[in-house]
């Protein structure tokens, strides 16, 4: 609704009074006071239709200005210790002043158990806005519809865009579902192998090379080993502490790994496998380099 302040509407009350009173006076205006009260209406008119046409605007303007944000809280889940993060929250206030940041702590066992408490826990009413998750449960949370696709915020955010740029197209693709990207890369396993450098030194055996195949190895272990059956044996190598990734790495340098490529079904049979697994029971039962699992206490060692 338009406004008048005082001058204005005692100017406006005027003219209309005064025609008022020369009609009630019942004389016959002379064309000059007639035509001074038609200049008069005639300005009062446009003085009104100004402050009709300011107030508008301003009403626009305030209409289309946003009032100020409300924080938002946002929750997060990891199966890391909260203090983790607590760098990372302390950043998110400073950066984002509207986005109140927690991060809670859901326990793991192994992935697919930890996926479970994840559903429980939004099945039960808690909120959980982002979760960290390792690959394996990408299928499973995508299928359930639990993650969801994040190209939008990615296209909507300069920040993501510049950090999809800075990331190998291999750790964007493993953490795909059905061609969406349902995960963004936090942190992921290097395979890598060390070696004792003093025991090596001490044996005359040059470091290995980056280039160095199967058999190199086999070489450099058996000059390394020293195995009588004594308390004093000396391993070369061992892959048992690793679990799985202890013996994945060598499917992986040959080529090959225990699950098809959708990791939907068991690739056992292709030839490559069976040469890997022949491969790792030789280093423990023909070169003698590698314990055998019965009985290794890894930790202790």
């Amino acid at each position: 609704m338009a406004k008048f302040n005082r001058r204005q509407m005692l100017k406006l009350s005027g003219a209309v009074a005064l025609g008022t009173l020369l009609e009630a006076c019942g004389a016959q205006p002379t064309p000059q006071v007639v035509e001074k009260v038609v200049k008069e209406t005639v300005e009062v008119q446009k003085e009104v239709e100004k402050v009709v046409t300011q107030q508008v605007e301003v009403e626009k303007v305030v209409t289309a200005t946003p009032g100020p944000k409300e924080v938002v809280t946002i929750v997060a889940t990891s199966q890391m210790s909260t203090e983790t993060f607590t760098n990372a929250v302390t950043r998110a206030k400073d950066l984002l002043p509207n986005i109140n940041l927690k991060v809670t702590n859901t326990q793991i066992v192994n992935w697919a158990g930890y996926s479970d408490l994840v559903i429980t826990q939004i099945a039960g009413g808690e909120q959980l806005d982002v979760i960290m998750i390792a690959v394996e449960g990408v299928p499973l949370l995508g299928r359930k519809k639990i993650l969801i696709p994040l190209e939008s915020y990615i296209a909507a955010d300069a920040g993501a865009q510049a950090t999809i740029a800075d990331t190998h197209p291999l750790l964007l693709s493993m953490l795909q579902y059905q061609g969406k990207q349902l995960e963004i890369p936090f942190s992921w396993n290097n395979m890598v192998m060390y070696y004792n450098t003093k025991i090596f030194k001490d044996k005359g055996i040059d470091p290995p090379k980056p280039d160095w195949t199967w058999d190199d190895f086999i070489a450099t272990s058996t000059k390394v080993a020293s195995v009588k059956g004594t308390a004093d044996d000396l391993y070369a190598y061992s892959f048992w502490g690793g679990t799985m990734f202890g013996m994945c790495a060598w499917y992986f340098v040959n080529d090959t790994s225990p699950l098809t490529d959708d990791w939907k079904n068991s690739n056992m049979l292709d030839p490559k496998v069976a040469e890997t697994l022949q491969f790792l029971a030789d280093l423990i039962l023909k070169y003698k380099v590698t314990p055998n699992p019965s009985g290794w206490d890894e930790n202790g060692q």
